[in-house]
């Protein structure tokens, strides 16, 4: 086995040599992500985890990606929700975090990690029932995040969704200029539209205490 790869949970490699360089911003330093991971959210990142769940209808049987999967908090979530008929891959660009992330995961059979990218997944179109991703889009340069709503959308199957969470700017937050102009870049409430033009006609934004905004998107059917 070489260096780029590790071992799903049954034997398998889960983590395939990149295939090219990526763009935007790479998490590779695991146990401090999950440091600050734990103090952002007060420790109460699996209460979000488990409402995120709640909100992307994730069901039994169900096939779901996690796009930015990091450590695989959401993965878990989702692998438990879908059931032993259902399974959830998570795709990260950074290769310690889904090694890190495999190795986590390896008492949940039904769930893998696997190097990828947002911005080009390697999937048939409509090949899951949901897709999600979660504070990922905000490490991506500024110009490739609408077209990485698309290519998400893409491989959701028809009647499936699509949820996006990210940092959401708080209205009565007072922000210096230029503070202001970067929430509002990664704000999820700007895919609404672009989901739209997708020929999604029911895209819903939720808010989720302290700072997380939710974008869920259904593909006709």
């Amino acid at each position: 086995m070489s260096s780029n790869e590790t071992r799903s949970s049954q034997g398998r490699p889960a983590v395939p040599p990149a295939s090219r360089k990526y763009a935007g911003e790479l998490v590779t330093h695991v146990r401090v992500y999950n440091s600050i991971i734990t103090m952002f959210f007060f420790g109460g990142r699996g209460k979000l985890d488990r409402a995120l769940v709640e909100k992307s209808g994730a069901a039994a049987g169900h096939q779901i990606l996690d796009v930015g999967a990091g450590p695989g908090f959401l993965v878990r979530q989702l692998a438990e929700r879908v059931g032993p008929q259902g399974r959830v891959v998570g795709l990260d660009p950074s290769e310690p975090m889904v090694r890190y992330a495999a190795k986590k995961s390896r008492r949940t059979p039904n769930c893998e990690f696997r190097v990828g990218y947002a911005q080009s997944i390697d999937a048939p179109d409509g090949a899951y029932d949901v897709v999600t991703t979660t504070f990922a889009m905000h490490h991506l340069p500024e110009e490739e995040r609408i077209p990485t709503v698309a290519e998400l959308y893409r491989v959701v199957r028809p009647g499936g969704r699509l949820l996006i969470a990210d940092l959401h700017p708080q209205e009565r937050t007072a922000y210096g200029r230029r503070r202001a102009a970067v929430m509002q870049a990664i704000d999820p409430r700007r895919y609404v539209e672009p989901l739209h033009e997708l020929g999604s006609e029911n895209v819903e934004f939720t808010f989720f205490k302290p700072w997380t905004g939710c974008v869920v998107a259904v593909k006709p059917a």
